[in-house]
């Protein structure tokens, strides 16, 4: 038998209480701190971090009492962080966490009339069912949630880029008096690794004249040798 609440009872909006208040608090915060700076501003964000909103929550509704005992959907599926509501189709019912006669004091609306609305956020995976206090035992008017690990989308590693070859341009230049026999001049550079190089090795004679430079070697030329 449905149980009915009198006509002066007002429907009334139940609110969790794993609501924060952090962000109230840092709100009041902020107007009264204006113009103190860092400390302030350090002091709000920290309020604010203590009660995070997902970016990703969600709101699933289930209605109450809609033409019979019953919950519609009786059972629904959400991640953690997510958030059910319920609403009330017909007067004489309630949203209590546990089983019939065995609440488990996680969530309770108490009994409410048609038109209220209560919602329970649910900060971790697990499965808890619910029943409405008035008729759960008598008329089998139970549901059940399911709160599920969200499992992030892995992120693609990226692809490492080949590491360039550096080519470096090195010069090396050497000017000395140069003769006959024993005064002629021997340059020696080592070039190291195992991959060819291009080197460019030019004897420059006549042309320092240009520079002011004097007796510079009329006719010049280059013997490369290889040890």
């Amino acid at each position: 038998m449905q149980h009915s609440i009198p006509s002066t009872t007002a429907p009334r909006s139940a609110t969790n209480t794993m609501n924060c208040k952090y962000p109230v608090i840092a709100a009041v915060t902020l107007a009264t701190l204006v113009g103190v700076g860092r400390a302030a501003a350090l002091f709000i964000g920290l309020l604010l971090a203590l009660c995070p909103t997902p970016a990703d929550a969600a709101t699933a509704t289930v209605t109450v009492g809609d033409g019979g005992f019953f919950f519609f959907p009786s059972s629904v599926t959400i991640g953690v962080g997510d958030t059910v509501q319920w609403t009330w189709s017909a007067d004489g019912h309630s949203s209590t966490s546990g089983t019939p006669d065995q609440p488990s004091g996680v969530w309770d609306s108490g009994v409410l009339s048609q038109g209220a609305t209560f919602s329970h956020t649910f900060p971790a995976a697990g499965s808890f069912p619910y029943f409405c206090s008035p008729h759960g035992s008598c008329c089998g008017m139970i549901g059940s949630v399911t709160v599920a690990e969200v499992t992030p989308t892995p992120t693609a590693s990226p692809t490492p880029s080949p590491t360039p070859t550096l080519t470096h341009l090195a010069n090396s230049t050497t000017r000395a008096m140069v003769g006959n026999g024993d005064s002629i001049s021997i340059e020696e550079f080592v070039i190291q690794g195992n991959q060819p190089k291009t080197v460019i090795v030019r004897g420059i004679g006549p042309s320092l004249a240009a520079f002011g430079i004097p007796d510079v070697l009329p006719g010049s030329y280059l013997v490369p040798l290889r040890q």
